[in-house]
């Protein structure tokens, strides 16, 4: 396995530098998620793609236009980028759509005012109780079946019509270049089985790792037993050994790539921000304390300790002080979660701590940037780096990120100089809110890390075009090797909770 970083650690050349204006080089990017789509897993290349069209790429995107996909409501903006080209296409419907769909419709008790209308009986004249005994059978046999039927993941739909598109793709303008983007996966089963020729490079791009993201579908955790981790992994050595190369977001996902897959190469190109999304707030910072969370809660991001660290901090504090400090969720909350913040809201704090639920990005960003502390809740996540850390890093909001140590959110806590707790240290978290309301800032970036993809698109340019050209990608895997500055172990980040 040939590992190395993209990302910047010194003076690196870019292709466009000299008198010379770059020859113009086609990509092709499959990735299920795209502008207009809010997903999160369109940011990324939304941004790097916006960036390498001024470095001579002419990019066309096929990417899933449906509701499902999260692309017919959306505020989101699309590239406005000549050198940009979308390519919609809507997935098929799965039986795992039609399971959705059922398990929506069946969720509600028929026997409640808030289920069926009682004044309408069944077709047949059956007892309710037994329609919803039988409604009640197929849940469990749906669930049952559910790694079957959501396999690979809740891209499956969308693998047959994109694997046409490429192909149609590849037909029409011929590509110097075929990046596919997940989660979902299922764009890089797309690729895999669209006959791509040899002579065209084709590069895997794992925002997350494969078998995580695959125990995820339809908004709920799902066990994989071992039979299928054992498929998963075969796959995904199969899209390895055909493709050139593959791209990480994080040094923890290439780690165990590197350890499942040793003859394949894999480089960590990290996540980051656009800055020409971000809204300019003419709109003066909130008072005293303004603490907020953005996104959603679910599977593992507990409030818990957030809540109790924030009503230990307004019971520590002068009262004018926790009368002006609030506490802000922007985003869903799911299950349990949201249980324990409404149970907040009717505690002692619940003047100073907001439910708002979902905010259009912009607006979102806007109260992040009226913040004094921003918070990110990453437990469980020991591959993974949410997108929210860049955006707080950006835009020089004081960020607390509540982790177990040693994960990957916490190495990138570490390389960016935030504040940082453990996932049950309420204590610390009260300590932050103290030090944060005291006028005290993070002492800011432990090295300078970039996290603006206008960086990033600089330095992946050459590398992209060495693997499209074939031309001197030894010595841009030899800087990229140089360029590990964001890997090496750092000193004791001096924001860590013991303040």
């Amino acid at each position: 396995m040939t590992a190395s970083s993209i990302e910047p650690g010194g003076a690196t050349e870019a292709a466009s530098s000299g008198s010379e204006a770059p020859a113009r080089l086609r990509l092709l990017l499959v990735s299920y998620h795209f502008p207009p789509s809010t997903a999160v897993g369109a940011l990324r290349w939304a941004g790097l793609t916006r960036y390498l069209a001024s470095l001579g790429w002419d990019t066309e995107v096929i990417f899933a236009s449906s509701e499902k996909a999260g692309n017919s409501s959306s505020t989101a903006e699309v590239p406005q980028v000549p050198a940009i080209a979308l390519s919609p296409v809507p997935p098929d419907r799965t039986l795992s759509d039609r399971y959705r769909s059922f398990r929506e419709a069946s969720a509600r008790d028929p026997g409640s005012s808030n289920g069926h209308d009682l004044a309408e009986p069944p077709r047949a004249g059956l007892p309710m109780r037994f329609v919803a005994g039988v409604g009640g059978m197929l849940r469990r046999g749906a669930r049952s079946m559910s790694p079957l039927i959501t396999w690979p993941d809740e891209g499956r739909g969308w693998i047959r019509p994109a694997r046409k598109a490429v192909m149609q793709a590849v037909r029409r303008r011929r590509p110097d270049l075929v990046l596919s983007s997940g989660p979902p996966h299922s764009a890089h089963l797309a690729v895999l089985t669209a006959g791509l020729p040899r002579d065209i490079p084709w590069i895997l791009d794992f925002r997350d790792p494969w078998y995580l993201d695959s125990k995820r579908s339809g908004g709920h955790a799902l066990s994989r037993g071992p039979l299928e981790t054992r498929v998963l992994r075969w796959v995904e050595g199969r899209a390895l050994r055909r493709a050139e190369l593959a791209l990480a977001t994080t040094p923890e996902i290439r780690s165990r790539l590197a350890a499942t897959h040793p003859r394949s190469q894999v480089h960590w190109l990290p996540n980051g921000i656009d800055l020409a999304e971000v809204p300019k707030s003419e709109e003066s910072p909130f008072p005293t304390l303004a603490v907020v969370h953005l996104g959603t809660l679910y599977l593992n991001r507990d409030p818990t300790s957030l809540l109790e660290g924030f009503v230990r901090f307004l019971r520590s504090t002068s009262p004018e002080v926790a009368r002006e400090s609030v506490l802000r969720f922007v985003g869903a909350a799911e299950g349990e979660h949201r249980a324990v913040v409404e149970r907040a809201l009717r505690g002692e704090a619940g003047q100073q701590v907001k439910l708002l639920g979902y905010r259009p990005r912009k607006e979102a960003l806007r109260l992040l940037q009226r913040s004094g502390l921003a918070v990110v809740l990453a437990q469980g996540q020991h591959e993974m780096v949410p997108a929210k850390i860049y955006e707080s890093v950006a835009l020089g909001v004081p960020t607390l990120v509540v982790t177990e140590p040693g994960s990957a959110t916490a190495r990138a806590a570490d390389r960016f100089g935030l504040f940082r707790v453990d996932p049950d240290d309420a204590e610390g978290v009260a300590r932050v809110l103290e030090t944060v309301a005291g006028g005290a800032r993070a002492t800011g970036a432990v090295r300078d890390v970039p996290v603006r993809y206008q960086d990033l698109a600089q330095h992946l340019d050459p590398f992209l075009r060495s693997i499209a050209t074939g031309l001197g990608r030894d010595v841009q895997a030899a800087r990229l090797l140089q360029s590990l500055r964001g890997e090496t172990t750092v000193a004791e980040n001096p924001n860590r909770a013991a303040l």
